[in-house]
C-alpha cells in the first residue's frame, strides 16, 4: 500500500534542493505500521512506503476499487461443527479411587472427581495412613481425609522440623562390654557393634532363634568318665539279685553310656578237660530322691554267657583271678546334683557237653574305704534307735531280689543300716 496526493504537480523542479520541489509532491509517503494481538514476526514500527498485506495460514485477502475508495477484504477458512464435540455442557461426578477421569461428547465436558479430592478440607488433598511396623492407638488404621495429619514422636523417637523439612531421630544404639572387676580376664570395655559370646574352660553354649528373638543358653561340657567313690576296698560278697544303692554327688554334667561295678571275682578250674560255663545278667538303674521316693532317670541291663573248657580253650581269661568290671548299658546326661545308683547282678554257673563240671565263682564287690563298716546314725527323737537311719539317707541295699530296675524305689523298701551301707558303698565308673 503506497499513499499519494491526488493532484500531480506538473510544475518543473528548480536546482534548489533544500526547499520543497514540485516532484517531492508527487512522491509517496513514508508510512509507519505496528501490528499486536494474536502477531508473529516483527511487531515494532515498520517504516516503508509502501506497506502490503499477504494472507497467511487459513486468511485469504481480496481488494475491491471504486470511485474514490478501495476495500481490501478479510477472509477465514469456514469452521465445520464436530458432531461428537459439539456439546457446550460441564457436568461433575465424584468416584472411587484416585483417578480423576474426564469424557467429551454431545452433551459437553464431564469429569468424575475422586472422592477424596472433594471431601477433604479446601477443595483438595490425599488419602494418608501408616503401615509397616506401627501400632495403632486405639483409633484403628484408617485414611485421614480431612483436617490436619500430625506426626508424634513415640518411645524413643524424637521429631524435628525445619521449614518444609521434618527430620525423624532414633537414639544412637546403646553399646555391650566387659569390665576389669570380678573374675575376668582379657580386654575390657564396650562395643557398639556385633558381641560375640564364646564358650571356654568348660562352658558350651547354644543358641536358638525364631523370627522375632533368640534364646542363648548357657551350660557346661560333660564328663565323660567319672569314678565313684575314689578310693577302694574289696569288700563282702553281695547277695545273687540283690541291688545294692549307692549314694552319688556328681560334681559336673556327666554324659556316659554304661557303668561299670568292680567286682574281686575268682573262678575255679578243673584239671581234666571238662567244660563249664558262667552266665551273668546285670541291671542298673540311676535315680533322684523326690521325698522319700527313689525315681528312676535312666537304666539299662544286659546278659552275658562265658564258656571254656576247663583251663585250656575257650574263654579261659574267666578263670583268671582279679578286680574285674562288670558292665550295664545305661544311656544319661546327668547335670551337677545327688543321684542314686542301683546296681544287680545275678550269675548262674553250668556245665556243658558230656565231660563237664560247673565251675564255682565267687564275687566279693569293690567298696569305698570310708565305708568299709557301717557307721548308723540316731535322731533326737522319741523311739529313735543307733539303727533306725543311716548318715546317707536312701543308701543300702534293696530289700527283695530282683531281676529289674524298679521304676520307682520308697525308702521303706531299702534296708539302710548295718552291713547293708557298707555293702551299698560300691565302686562304679562311668564311661561315654
Amino acid at each position: 500500500m503506497a499513499l499519494y496526493h491526488v493532484y500531480n504537480q506538473t510544475v518543473a523542479d528548480g536546482t534548489a534542493t533544500s526547499v520543497v520541489r514540485p516532484s517531492d509532491w508527487n512522491s509517496a509517503h513514508s508510512m509507519f505500521q505496528q501490528i499486536s494481538g494474536n502477531t508473529a514476526g516483527a511487531t515494532s514500527n515498520m517504516s516503508a512506503t509502501n506497506i502490503v498485506f499477504q494472507g497467511g495460514n487459513n486468511v485469504t485477502l481480496s481488494a475491491n476499487t471504486a470511485a474514490n475508495a478501495a476495500t481490501i477484504v478479510f477472509s477465514a477458512a469456514n469452521q465445520t461443527a464436530d458432531a461428537g464435540k459439539a456439546g457446550t455442557g460441564f457436568s461433575s461426578t465424584t468416584t472411587a479411587g484416585t483417578a480423576v477421569v474426564a469424557t467429551l461428547n454431545t452433551a459437553g465436558l464431564s469429569m468424575g472427581v475422586p472422592a477424596f479430592l472433594t471431601a477433604a478440607a479446601g477443595g483438595g488433598g490425599a488419602a494418608v495412613s501408616i503401615g509397616g511396623n506401627s501400632t495403632s492407638a486405639g483409633g484403628g488404621y484408617s485414611n485421614i481425609t480431612s483436617g490436619t495429619a500430625v506426626l508424634m514422636g513415640g518411645t524413643n523417637i524424637t521429631l524435628s522440623q525445619n521449614g518444609a523439612s521434618i527430620s525423624i531421630v532414633a537414639p544412637t544404639a546403646g553399646g555391650i562390654g566387659m569390665g576389669a572387676a570380678g573374675n575376668s580376664s582379657g580386654t575390657s570395655g564396650g562395643v557398639s557393634d556385633n558381641y560375640v559370646f564364646a564358650g571356654t574352660g568348660g562352658i558350651l553354649l547354644s543358641q536358638s532363634t525364631n523370627a522375632q528373638s533368640g534364646t542363648l543358653s548357657i551350660g557346661q561340657l560333660p564328663m565323660l568318665a567319672f569314678d565313684y567313690p575314689n578310693n577302694m576296698n574289696i569288700g563282702t560278697a553281695i547277695g545273687n539279685g540283690t541291688m545294692s544303692i549307692q549314694r552319688m554327688i556328681v560334681p559336673h554334667r556327666l554324659s556316659a553310656t554304661r557303668v561299670d561295678c568292680l567286682f574281686s571275682h575268682s573262678n575255679a578250674t578243673s584239671a581234666s578237660a571238662a567244660t563249664g560255663a558262667l552266665a551273668m545278667s546285670v541291671w542298673c538303674g540311676i535315680y533322684t530322691l523326690n521325698g522319700s521316693t527313689l525315681s528312676s532317670v535312666a537304666s539299662g541291663s544286659t546278659q552275658t554267657t562265658y564258656s571254656y573248657a576247663s583251663n585250656t580253650a575257650g574263654a579261659t581269661y574267666v578263670s583268671v583271678g582279679a578286680i574285674k568290671p562288670i558292665s550295664a548299658p545305661v544311656t544319661m546326661d546327668l547335670l551337677p546334683g545327688i543321684y542314686y545308683v542301683g546296681f544287680n547282678i545275678s550269675t548262674t554257673n553250668s556245665s556243658i557237653g558230656t565231660a563237664t563240671f560247673a565251675p564255682a565263682n565267687t564275687f566279693s564287690v569293690m567298696c569305698g574305704v570310708t565305708m568299709a563298716t557301717a557307721p548308723s546314725i540316731a535322731h533326737w527323737s522319741a523311739g529313735a534307735t543307733a539303727t533306725s537311719k543311716n548318715i546317707s539317707n536312701g543308701m543300702g541295699l534293696y530289700s527283695a531280689a530282683v531281676n529289674s530296675v524298679p521304676p520307682t524305689i520308697t525308702h521303706s523298701a531299702i534296708n539302710m543300716t548295718g552291713t547293708n551301707l557298707s555293702r551299698a558303698n560300691i565302686n562304679l565308673m562311668f564311661r561315654g
